[in-house]
């Protein structure tokens, strides 16, 4: 729960830091054209903030990435091991059904 907080109080900062990055873009080049994104200079302050509180967000998207594919691994050993166990038991089962010849029992 806490680390949800975390993230959205990341997530409204980072939006209130670029919107008013681009509010500072905008009103710097109000002589320019505002629609013209590769002509508006930059705060780099903010710049260099929005990049620093980026990283959580790459560093989750990578860790989720890296445990997804662990436990798809985990997954697959785990149907493996059940396809081995199934596969023993319908053995013994088999193995237990057959009707065996005693000849010395009669």
């Amino acid at each position: 729960m806490h680390v949800v907080l975390l993230l959205a109080a990341i997530a409204i900062l980072w939006f209130g830091l670029y919107s008013i990055n681009a509010y500072f873009n905008c009103r710097d080049a109000a002589n320019k054209n505002p629609y013209k994104w590769e002509d508006l200079p930059e705060v780099p302050a903010l710049k260099m903030l929005f990049n620093i509180l980026s990283l959580p967000f790459y560093g989750f998207i990578l860790l989720e990435k890296a445990l997804g594919w662990i436990m798809e691994r985990q997954w697959d050993k785990l149907d493996e091991n059940a396809r081995e166990y199934s596969r023993k038991q319908e053995y013994f089962r088999h193995k237990n059904n057959v009707k065996t010849i005693k000849p010395w029992k009669k």
